[in-house]
């Protein structure tokens, strides 16, 4: 994640780009999104460093697998098996600690796979929202 930040802080739009590729896989459609995305986000502005660097440090320094326990509400969790950040072993470990809660892993999706895999994405959502 330091690394990431300072990759931000030094070319933005660049890293950015890089990590969404990366996230993506090589389908037509898949990367037809992508090269949307990619330029619906070169047309914004950068964000502050400052606000960007609270951001991060924000992910790194939270923790909020405690407060779970506190929720009585239904959890879906969805996994993407390439996902570099969120290893999909992840997963695992969480279905022992939270087993009320249900988890799914999309393979060949990595980290965004409400992007990359959006279909299957949104009919897994469904499918959970119907059960409720």
């Amino acid at each position: 994640m330091h690394r990431f930040y300072k990759n931000l802080k030094k070319n933005y739009y660049d890293t950015i780009n890089n990590f969404l590729s990366l996230q993506v896989s090589g389908s037509k459609e898949n990367l037809q999104d992508l090269k949307k995305l990619k330029k619906i986000i070169s047309y914004e502005d950068k964000p502050d460093k400052k606000m960007l660097k609270n951001g991060l440090e924000i992910l790194l320094s939270t923790d909020l697998r405690l407060e779970k326990n506190i929720l009585k509400i239904p959890l879906l969790r969805i996994y993407g098996a390439l996902d570099s950040l969120v290893p999909k072993k992840i997963s695992k470990i969480l279905d022992k600690k939270w087993p009320e809660s249900i988890s799914i892993i999309i393979e060949k999706a990595a980290h965004i796979p409400f992007i990359s895999h959006k279909e299957q994405f949104c009919h897994i959502l469904l499918k959970f929202i119907k059960n409720l």
